[in-house]
């Protein structure tokens, strides 16, 4: 059974770029822990990087034991939508690691960042 780690959880990220500059992105992740809000802000160099700093940092502020959670590897592929095109659904699978513990998290949705999203809360979840 995957322990909780937080009672609510909220996310939002922000990308920018242009074609002559490589695009940045931010997040902020905003969770409650035992009636607590906490939330953290993070860029990266993309939205997945941003999202996962960002989960990163509010999941070290309750965790301490947090501080060594690194992603290894990140693939998506798409599930075909029954003609959906670009509607249809994506699966993300993260790999990530703690201590020499690695573990693969799957994610399905029509948002890309959402199934990441998900797939990092899962993995974080089980590996602390």
């Amino acid at each position: 059974m995957q322990k909780k780690l937080f009672e609510g959880v909220r996310w939002e990220v922000s990308s920018s770029g242009t074609l002559k500059e490589p695009g940045k992105s931010s997040a902020i992740v905003k969770v409650v822990k035992d009636g607590r809000e906490v939330h953290e802000a993070a860029e990266g160099v993309g939205p997945v990087d941003a999202l996962f700093n960002a989960l990163f940092k509010v999941t070290k502020a309750i965790y301490p034991k947090a501080h060594d959670v690194q992603i290894i590897d990140y693939r998506v592929s798409y599930e075909d939508g029954c003609g959906k095109g670009a509607a249809g659904k994506v699966r993300v699978n993260i790999k990530l690691k703690r201590n020499g513990t690695e573990g693969h998290y799957t994610e399905v949705s029509e948002n890309i960042l959402e199934a990441s999203f998900q797939a990092l809360v899962k993995g974080f979840c089980r590996l602390l």
